[in-house]
């Protein structure tokens, strides 16, 4: 592969990794109005989603753990903060 071939790759990997990053934000934000508004159920299914999407992020649990917690969930919500805390929220 040439040294052009080499940068179209690398910017298309990174473009990727840009846009998988920014779309999770844009989810994250949809979850937290959620949260905000009421829907405890839908911001812990997306929540769910989320972590099996990526289960080594901390502010996933964090963010459900307050979903079950605003939804009087309150086991859940404990042991979504626990793990939070493991990995080092």
């Amino acid at each position: 592969m040439n040294n052009i071939g080499l940068v179209l790759l690398g910017c298309g990997i990174i473009g990727l990794f840009f846009f998988s990053r920014t779309l999770v934000e844009s989810r994250e934000e949809a979850d937290q109005a959620m949260i905000w508004s009421g829907d405890y159920e839908k911001a812990i299914e997306n929540y769910s989603r989320l972590i099996r999407w990526n289960s080594k992020k901390p502010k996933f649990y964090y963010l459900r753990g307050d979903a079950y917690e605003s939804n009087g969930e309150y086991d859940k919500a404990v042991a979504d903060y626990q793990m939070a805390l493991s990995l080092g929220v």
